[in-house]
């Protein structure tokens, strides 16, 4: 039976993912967690956590562990991201999870990691 094999990486996967679903090949992603990668797709199937889970679980923490330990009573945060499919995936999660948790978000800022420098 014909399949492809995940990749290390989401931004390699989307693409990946979508060839799968025109060939009408199973795809088993391994790795990648960028939320549209399985997103209306019949023959892509995930094994691990999606981008916006794992956003959902860091403002969890957040939430419950940070937010207590430090007496905040009016918590608030700017998400920082990297602008690809996966930071939008878990970008998106931290940004609706904060919001049923009352941690007000000030601002999402997106950078492009092949513009970074190190100082």
């Amino acid at each position: 039976m014909p399949a492809i094999l995940g990749t290390y990486g989401s931004t390699l996967s989307a693409a990946a993912s979508a060839r799968a679903e025109e060939l009408k090949t199973v795809y088993w992603e391994t790795g990648a967690v960028a939320d549209p990668i399985t997103a209306q797709r019949h023959y892509v199937f995930r094994t691990v956590a999606t981008g916006s889970a794992l956003g959902r679980m860091a403002v969890t923490f957040t939430h419950d562990a940070l937010v207590p330990k430090m007496r905040l009573s009016a918590p608030r945060a700017a998400i920082v991201r990297v602008n690809d499919v996966y930071g939008r995936s878990v970008g998106g999660g931290e940004r609706g999870s904060a919001r049923s948790m009352g941690i007000q978000v000030v601002d999402v800022i997106e950078y492009n990691p092949a513009r970074m420098t190190l100082t």
